[in-house]
């Protein structure tokens, strides 16, 4: 089982946080295409393809992490 593993800074905004940080895998692959959501506000973004991303949140907010697996037909 892949697990997600994460970096994340903070920057405060007028009250508002942005969230920053880097998605990679257990074994230090950097994952990229990961959807990142705030489940507080339902805002959205997408890891670049150097697994950074960026977001906003409050304090307290629950950030969700999606990675979609392809399969392919053999």
């Amino acid at each position: 089982m892949k697990y997600l593993f994460f970096l994340f800074f903070s920057v405060s905004m007028f009250s508002q946080n942005i969230v920053t940080g880097k998605t990679f895998s257990e074994q230090g692959y950097i994952l990229k295409n990961v959807l990142i959501i705030n489940i507080n506000t339902n805002e959205k973004t997408t890891s670049n393809n150097e697994g950074f991303f960026s977001i906003k949140a409050n304090i307290n907010d629950e950030l969700r992490f999606v990675k979609s697996v392809a399969f392919l037909r053999l």
